[in-house]
């Protein structure tokens, strides 16, 4: 199985409800539009429209992740923006910017938050597909509909060298010289030679790094490719502050920062109701609770407790550790419950055709909609 080899085989459209951002009052304006972008990781497309609007990328707000691969829309809404000059930008990212587009829907009296949008409608390609593969959907596919699919977050969830995990866990263990390293050294599997060479520079450089050694940090920043900004921004922090590794990672986006929390958070729900399944009591629950500063560690149920306590001693995380008591601003504002199993909606696979890009292999489109904070990819692992 083959997901996103090129742009069109992940297409997602982000549901909403128009009324919902009517009924918003902050007492401000907030522009409002439809983001579309290919391709493009979306704090960077952000920091993109943001520069377009001379604005700051932190007045910018979205209701959800989008996942760099594909083609994808999304509301976003910003506030601090020239209304003379509204167009004229618009026209610029239009026309000026490639694989980015924005349309302008509305000034609404209150700014857009993460679970505000209803969902996400999606429509994947999936290639490489077996003859096995395909007869074996159909069985798969019914047990689906009858039972629905294991709530997982994702890979995108845990970044593009999947370790956002490892990030927020230090965080969290207030060890931010390691949450630092393991940003600037974030290595994908199939690394651009620009970045890898950046990479095992600054894991080769990291003591004169440390002794804030200017010239050495200068190299690095030059080095770092330009699509990298805030390692740029680390780095450049690093000159002037030597060891300042809190300051170093709160030049990051809040969002970002928050993101990192959010990872370790979902490693821990994946892993427990892996557990779950093994121990054979996963349909003893419908939802969990992810792991923060409100948890109330008493009032879990014992059976998932002890899982999760097994899965904190073994990455040395405590539980007084979710009080976050050096990095209050990550904390959530409330609990958040997610749901064990899902159920996509109006799922349709579609005809099994010859897959174009893949010799001898098989391709079909799968249509269906998920609601807020779910993965598509989840589903289509699940379907083949």
């Amino acid at each position: 199985m083959i997901l996103k080899q090129i742009a069109e085989d992940f297409l997602v459209d982000e549901l909403y409800d128009i009324k919902k951002f009517e009924k918003k009052d902050e007492g401000k304006d907030y522009f409002y539009f439809i983001l579309k972008k290919t391709q493009y990781n979306q704090l960077r497309a952000i920091d993109i429209v943001a520069s377009a609007f001379n604005t700051s990328k932190r007045l910018v707000h979205f209701a959800g992740t989008k996942d760099k691969h594909g083609i994808t829309t999304q509301v976003i809404s910003i506030i601090g923006i020239n209304e003379e000059n509204l167009q004229k930008n618009i026209d610029h990212i239009n026309n000026e910017i490639k694989d980015i587009d924005v349309e302008f829907i509305g000034k609404f009296p209150g700014r857009i938050n993460l679970g505000d949008n209803l969902g996400n409608k999606f429509r994947i390609t999936v290639r490489g597909l077996t003859q096995e593969q395909i007869e074996e959907c159909p069985n798969k596919l019914e047990v689906m509909e009858k039972n629905g699919a294991l709530n997982y977050f994702d890979s995108q969830r845990f970044g593009f060298a999947n370790n956002s995990h490892k990030i927020g866990k230090y965080i969290l263990q207030n060890k931010p010289e390691l949450a630092v390293k393991e940003i600037l050294t974030s290595m994908p599997p199939s690394p651009m030679e620009e970045l890898k060479i950046f990479i095992e520079r600054v894991e080769k450089e990291w003591f004169l790094i440390k002794t804030q050694d200017e010239d050495m940090i200068d190299t690095l920043i030059e080095i770092c490719p330009d699509n990298f900004r805030d390692y740029k921004n680390i780095l450049a922090h690093l000159k002037k502050a030597k060891n300042d590794f809190p300051g170093a990672f709160r030049t990051l986006m809040k969002k970002l920062r928050t993101l990192y929390i959010n990872a370790y958070q979902s490693h821990i729900f994946n892993n427990t109701i892996k557990e779950l399944m093994v121990q054979g009591i996963l349909a003893d629950y419908d939802k969990l609770e992810l792991i923060n500063h409100f948890t109330d560690f008493e009032k879990v149920p014992a059976p998932v407790m002890e899982i999760v306590d097994s899965i904190l001693k073994q990455d040395e995380v405590t539980r007084d550790m979710f009080q976050l008591k050096s990095w209050p601003e990550l904390r959530p504002k409330s609990t958040v419950y997610r749901e064990i199993i899902n159920r996509p909606n109006n799922l349709k696979i579609n005809e099994v055709e010859d897959d174009e890009l893949n010799g001898g292999m098989k391709k079909v489109c799968v249509d269906f909609e998920l609601g807020a904070g779910q993965y598509a990819t989840n589903i289509v692992k699940q379907l083949f």
